[in-house]
């Protein structure tokens, strides 16, 4: 498992590797309201990109962790990443 003083490309790559599996897993595993969740979340995150005005990253941030949120609540994810807390 990487550490915090990992290489932030290094961390990518690993990365890379790893959620592309992780989530077709969890995407097996999913119920009738992940899937809610993940709509309401990509209708969000197009309207906003949708907007003229410039993007906070803040809202940005905000955004992208709903969407982890919710693979991270599948059993698969919890095993994988158990140091994962914030979520």
């Amino acid at each position: 498992m990487l550490n915090e003083e990992g290489n932030p490309l290094e961390i990518l790559e690993a990365r890379r590797i790893i959620e592309p599996e992780i989530a077709k897993v969890a995407a097996r595993r999913r119920v009738k309201k992940d899937i809610e969740n993940m709509h309401k979340t990509i209708a969000r995150a197009q309207t906003f990109r949708s907007q003229e005005a410039p993007k906070d990253i803040e809202t940005v941030v905000e955004i992208d962790m709903e969407i982890h949120k919710i693979f991270a609540n599948q059993p698969i994810m919890r095993l994988s990443y158990p140091s994962n807390k914030g979520f």
